[in-house]
């Protein structure tokens, strides 16, 4: 048997079936607004690989296989995002190194996501998002989806904030920028430097 589908069997499949998430070290309003945000993160996962593949449909004749094949590998990297969120633990804390971050990751590696509490402290889910809109220019639900592709083998772009389009950045192609992910939550799918 492929070793490449063992492995991807046991990191992608298993943790699917046993469909949990956990929260640790948070009150009770910080847990409902990361299960919500985590709810809405893998939904929004779901209606942009839908997305991806309506393009593709309706741009089938226009763009070039190189082209086709990012596209698909984008949707690939959606479809882990939505896998990994099955077994994500959050983890609560005061705050994190780096002051802007709300939310940080180890890439690829183990199933913990940090959140810094003092950007949900004092915030129903009701507001969340417009906190985050209006701190971050995205949606929380998109800020859980940017740290879930980092599960997943994404790295962080320049962009900064999701008005500035997708791009590739020195030898990394923009399907691999976790940033785009959230460009295409906030404007919608584009096909990035062609078409957005």
């Amino acid at each position: 048997m492929n070793l490449r589908i063992i492995i991807i069997s046991i990191l992608f499949v298993f943790p699917r079936f046993k469909a949990y998430s956990m929260i640790t070290n948070c009150n009770e309003n910080h847990s409902v607004v990361l299960e919500l945000g985590l709810i809405r993160a893998k939904e929004l996962t779901k209606k942009l690989r839908f997305d991806i593949s309506e393009y593709l449909k309706t741009t089938e004749y226009t763009i070039n296989k190189k082209q086709k094949k990012k596209m698909l590998k984008a949707k690939y990297i959606l479809k882990c995002a939505e896998w990994r969120s099955h077994s994500i633990i959050f983890s609560c804390t005061d705050s994190l190194p780096n002051e802007r971050t709300a939310l940080a990751t180890y890439p690829i590696f183990g199933n913990t996501i940090y959140v810094a509490t003092k950007y949900l402290d004092n915030r129903g889910d009701s507001s969340i998002n417009e906190h985050f809109e209006s701190n971050f220019d995205i949606t929380f639900d998109a800020y859980i989806m940017h740290v879930l592709t980092h599960k997943c083998g994404t790295w962080d772009g320049d962009y900064f904030s999701p008005a500035n389009k997708p791009h590739s950045k020195w030898f990394r192609g923009w399907q691999n920028i976790a940033s785009t992910y959230e460009y295409w939550a906030t404007y919608g799918v584009c096909l990035p430097e062609v078409d957005c």
